[in-house]
């Protein structure tokens, strides 16, 4: 629900993370059930972060999910990276 800086213990950011899992068809199943979810439920807040794992590529399905989340969370929202925060903070 955060993302801090270890040197200091800084909060840097503040907000939900929607991530997949693709090491068992179950765990796909369920990331896309949630990341569904997120798209809608998750709208509201200001800062929702998104992560993405090199195994997850390997899933058509979890692309296809990734791409619609991007695509939602980026639509009231800027795209960021770690590097920005640590510019701003």
């Amino acid at each position: 629900m955060r993302v801090w800086r270890p040197a200091d213990g800084a909060v840097l950011a503040r907000g939900p993370v929607v991530t997949w899992a693709s090491r068992s068809k179950s765990r796909v199943r369920s990331s896309l059930a949630f990341a569904a979810l997120a798209r809608t439920a998750l709208r509201p807040l200001e800062t929702l972060r998104i992560a993405v794992h090199p195994g997850d590529t390997t899933v058509p399905a979890l692309l296809d999910s990734i791409d619609a989340s991007v695509i939602a969370a980026t639509r009231d929202r800027s795209i960021g990276r770690y590097a920005d925060l640590m510019k701003r903070n």
